[in-house]
């Protein structure tokens, strides 16, 4: 380069030159004729480079008019512009200002005028509808709200802030008190013994309307339980069938003498009744007994084979061997059935052929299938490999440890590939104006933004990140933030949420907003209609009158005669009040506990069975020999009282006659005389098999006549 001697721009001086050796002597060859290094300024030359240029720029008002005060005589500032001139070059001194940089240093008065604001505004809710509850018809009572003030000349709101007003129909949707409705329910049958026992009736306090808005409770909960109303459980105890277990098959047991159960049947002799136990229904089968089946086993014969014991000794792929076999049963002879031709266990070989397939071991090796997943120039990562099968395994050979072509991403890798440049991308971004809210006059505020970042050697941005410069005039249209302005007010004095008649409760508060929120401006602490109870009070609003309710329940069973008779009889009743009269409400037709019988009803309820009434009664002497001769007595089946409402019945129709009975005839012999009288033929010639009539005829006269 030209010496620095030389005045830049073209002055003249000594080209400063270095002697450089590029090949060192050596095995005796010629040394350079200079030190490597050595400099000298012999060659005359002109310094080119160009001389600094500083740069020059002041600050201008580029608009005397122009004051970001607010209109109509608001301060604020005149805008100042930087302007450059000159650019500094070559290495010249900067200027101390980004060129078109404002600046807010100079005081003034915005005279000019604002233009009207019309005043904004609604009438809004300030309480409840005043109308009865249920939907009665009222008025709503309303606020006006100020939004926006009437300014610079602007139009008037037809009512100022906070006027109120009650011209709006509406209904009042709130509910009206309910009182809660109960009444105690008979919810099981009496607790007495059957056939007559004395007991109480269990009944639940059943709540049919809940008491809702205020409305009076019930006096007691739902689903309270008492048993307080006297009763007598007329209904007949339960009666157990008669039943008796058949044989109904053969003992389960194995033959010869195994053990098993006995199938049995059930059948039954007369039915359970009201509610009696019974093992089951007719035809009901059962295995408990415990029985041994004597039937005698046929004869099993023996079965058995000879089995291949191992493998066939051979080499793999069809070589000659030996194959080893045992005789194996499979059924053991039993009951004197044939034995097997082999003991169990008997040892033979065969010859045999090994066809088994040689071993053949898998072959396969993990082959890289693309590029490391790590980012480019040096990121971590991982080698994408698949699994190739070349040899796949059979005849039992080692298994591969993959299946083909199976991927896998486990290798560690870096990514060796550099990465292309990537310039830096950004922007001048508008912000914010710097003028008052509402339409004050202010300067533009731009910011510098990167979105993407300069990287491998790429581009970098002309400005860095979040920098910043005032570069145009302008008003800020954002309406400056109005806070929200509300207050908690007793709307109807007079109305408490205690219950009538002295309850305790609060007088309701209503939030209303006066002026809502507007801007971004500080929100109220509660909405606008929103009802708090904070002030106590004692409702002194006498209640209505509560009518007395109640009935009459049925307080036992029918007086009628039970089953087929069907008599009519009467209820009786118990009369229950459910609700109390309360506040000169009309009395209810009769007082708690009052009973009565008036009701007509018929007894449906079966009575309980009466089994048939019968026995056998002796009919005649014995029809033995005379002298103690063993024979049967004549007996008749009477029936006293047949059998009622399914009672069991008789085994026999009345007057069957019988002779099973086992006696003996006391009776002396008859002794035969030449006599002619006819009394003693008839008593000598009497048999054992004269019917009953005779019989009976016959023993009367033994006991009116002495015979000889």
């Amino acid at each position: 380069m030209c010496n620095i001697l030389a005045a830049c721009g073209g002055g003249s001086g000594l080209l400063l030159e270095r002697y450089v050796v590029n090949v060192t002597a050596a095995y005796d060859g010629t040394e350079c004729p200079e030190v490597n290094g050595t400099t000298r300024l012999e060659q005359a030359c002109n310094n080119t480079t160009p001389c600094p240029v500083n740069c020059t720029g002041a600050w201008q008002v580029l608009n005397s008019s122009a004051c970001t005060g607010h209109c109509s005589g608001g301060q604020g500032f005149v805008p100042e512009t930087y302007i450059i001139e000159q650019a500094a070059l070559y290495g010249g001194v900067p200027c101390p200002e980004v060129n078109n940089t404002i600046r807010l240093q100079i005081n003034c008065t915005n005279e000019e005028p604002c233009p009207p604001v019309d005043c904004a505004g609604s009438w809004l809710p300030a309480g409840l509808c005043d109308g009865p509850c249920g939907g009665g018809a009222g008025q709503l009572p309303e606020r006006f709200n100020v939004t926006t003030q009437a300014a610079y000349g602007g139009a008037n709101c037809s009512a100022a802030q906070n006027e109120t007003r009650l011209e709006t129909a509406c209904n009042n949707t709130a509910p009206c008190p309910i009182d809660c409705v109960g009444n105690w329910t008979v919810v099981a049958s009496c607790t007495g013994a059957c056939e007559g026992g004395n007991g109480t009736l269990p009944e639940h306090y059943i709540i049919t309307t809940t008491a809702k808005f205020g409305g009076l409770p019930c006096p007691f909960a739902n689903g309270a339980a008492r048993s307080v109303l006297e009763c007598t459980n007329d209904a007949p105890c339960p009666v157990p069938c008669n039943y008796t277990w058949v044989q109904n098959g053969n003992c389960t047991g194995a033959c010869g003498g195994g053990s098993g159960k006995l199938p049995q049947a059930l059948i039954v002799d007369s039915p359970a009744l009201y509610g009696g136990s019974c093992p089951g229904a007719i035809g009901t089968t059962r295995s408990t007994v415990t029985c041994t089946n004597s039937n005698p086993c046929p004869p099993v014969d023996c079965i058995g084979s000879f089995t291949n014991f191992g493998s066939c000794n051979g080499t793999c792929g069809g070589g000659a061997g030996k194959q080893r076999q045992l005789f194996t049963i499979t059924r053991a002879a039993t009951w004197g059935g044939q034995n097997c031709s082999e003991a169990a266990g008997t040892e033979r070989f065969i010859d045999c052929n090994n066809t088994a397939c040689c071993p053949v071991n898998c072959v396969a090796s993990w082959v890289t299938t693309g590029n490391c997943t790590g980012a480019c120039s040096g990121g971590a990562g991982l080698l994408p490999e698949r699994y190739i099968i070349t040899v796949p395994m059979a005849c039992g050979g080692v298994a591969c440890i993959k299946a083909n072509n199976t991927n896998r991403l486990t290798t560690a890798c870096n990514n060796t590939t550099p990465c292309p440049p990537r310039n830096c991308v950004g922007s001048w971004v508008p912000r914010n104006c710097s003028g008052a809210c509402g339409g004050g006059s202010g300067l533009l505020l731009e910011q510098y933004v990167v979105t993407v970042t300069a990287a491998y050697n790429g581009t970098e941005c002309p400005e860095v990140h979040g920098a910043t410069k005032s570069v145009l005039a302008c008003n800020n249209t954002n309406c400056c933030p109005i806070n929200c302005t509300g207050a908690w007010q007793v709307l109807n004095s007079s109305l408490c949420t205690g219950a009538c008649d002295g309850g305790a409760g609060f007088i309701p508060e209503t939030f209303i907003v006066s002026q809502p929120a507007l801007y971004g401006g500080t929100a109220c602490s509660a909405t606008n209609g929103a009802v708090r109870n904070a002030i106590a009070c004692i409702n002194n609003t006498p209640c209505p009158p509560v009518d007395c309710v109640g009935n009459w329940i049925a307080n036992g069973n029918c007086t009628g005669g039970c089953g087929n008779v069907r008599l009519g009889g009467l209820l009786p009743e118990r009369y229950v009040i459910t609700t109390p009269a309360a506040r000169n409400g009309t009395d209810c037709p009769a007082e708690a506990g009052d009973t009565r019988m008036t009701t007509p009803c018929t007894n449906k309820n079966p009575c309980r069975p009466v089994v048939c009434n019968a026995t056998w009664v002796s009919a005649g002497p014995c029809n033995g020999a005379c002298n103690n001769g063993t024979g049967t007595r004549p007996e008749m089946y009477v029936i006293y009282a047949p059998p009622i409402d399914n009672g069991a019945n008789c085994t026999h129709p009345n007057g069957t006659i019988r002779s099973t009975t086992s006696c003996k005839n006391p009776t002396p012999c008859p002794i035969n005389c030449s006599s002619a009288d006819p009394l003693l033929i008839v008593t000598a010639a009497a048999p054992a098999s004269l019917p009953l009539l005779l019989l009976q005829v016959y023993h009367n006269l033994q006991e009116s006549h002495t015979l000889p």
